[in-house]
């Protein structure tokens, strides 16, 4: 009997544990819906990158998105991207690929993270939530760290290690939802920027 029970526990703690991280990962879904569900949401934030930070913005409408930091906004319309870098006054049309888009607002990953990624671990703290994401297949982002508040289902922090080293870190100060945003939203507007050089590199 004692030999019987020895084994029995280890699966039940495997059991346990397996059922704790679908509930972690349904809060995340939650969590996630709130900005991919949304008819459109406006997110400030925080990027930090190899010791250096800058405030942003980004509003999302499913795929659509427009980021804006200090120094270069990037309209994405679903097809067609618009990269403007002020310094240069130059801005740079491109079709982007899925893995380009989420380098670029690396929220977007999070939209299709079931499909690209597995869950490695995850943690809870009271009802902070933090999951380890790792791609599927071989890609330039190494893993993804997701934070999350589970009570108010608000993705609070994400953290891409990229290969190479490199890591970018989001943290998401507020945002709002049920934004509604015009198509032309997300299309660079060349009459706002009559003395900017265009390169189309489609």
């Amino acid at each position: 009997m004692f030999k019987k029970t020895l084994f029995i526990l280890p699966l039940l703690l495997l059991a346990l544990l397996g059922m704790a991280q679908e509930n972690t990962i349904a809060s995340l879904d939650k969590a996630i819906a709130k900005i991919a569900e949304t008819k459109g949401i406006s997110i400030n934030f925080i990027l930090s990158q190899e010791g250096g930070e800058t405030a942003g913005t980004l509003d999302m409408q499913h795929e659509k998105f427009v980021l804006h930091l200090s120094d270069m906004t990037v309209w994405f319309d679903g097809t067609t991207q618009w990269t403007y870098i002020e310094s240069a006054q130059e801005v740079n049309i491109s079709t982007p690929e899925a893995e380009e888009l989420e380098q670029t607002s690396p929220l977007l990953l999070l939209q299709s993270y079931k499909k690209d990624f597995i869950c490695q671990s995850t943690e809870k703290n009271g009802d902070i939530y933090t999951a380890v994401l790792r791609p599927k297949e071989p890609a330039n982002i190494q893993t993804a760290t997701v934070t999350w508040d589970a009570k108010k289902n608000e993705i609070t922090r994400l953290s891409v290690s990229q290969e190479g080293g490199t890591v970018i870190e989001i943290t998401l100060q507020s945002y709002e939802t049920d934004k509604n945003f015009s198509p032309d939203h997300f299309v660079f507007d060349k009459n706002k920027y009559p003395d900017t050089e265009i390169i189309d590199l489609r």
